[in-house]
């Protein structure tokens, strides 16, 4: 399986990530929809490639992300 492992650096990570990660959320719950729209439900959304796809141990299955964020704090 190939993945992609995200890397979030720079003054504006945290707020561009957290604005990235809430729409990837969106789409995991519209393409779980059983009425959803079926432009969410193609093979092209592969949300294995951005999340590592786990179980939890009530056996529900978890989407992790793979990311490394660099905060970096500048004292002057």
């Amino acid at each position: 399986m190939r993945e992609i492992v995200t890397a979030q650096v720079g003054g504006f990570a945290n707020f561009i990530g957290s604005h990235f990660w809430n729409f990837q959320d969106e789409m995991l719950g519209l393409a779980a929809d059983p009425y959803g729209d079926p432009l969410f439900k193609t093979k092209s959304l592969n949300m294995g490639i951005l999340y590592r796809i786990g179980e939890t141990h009530q056996v529900q299955i978890a989407f992790d992300i793979v990311i490394i964020v660099v905060v970096l704090s500048c004292n002057t």
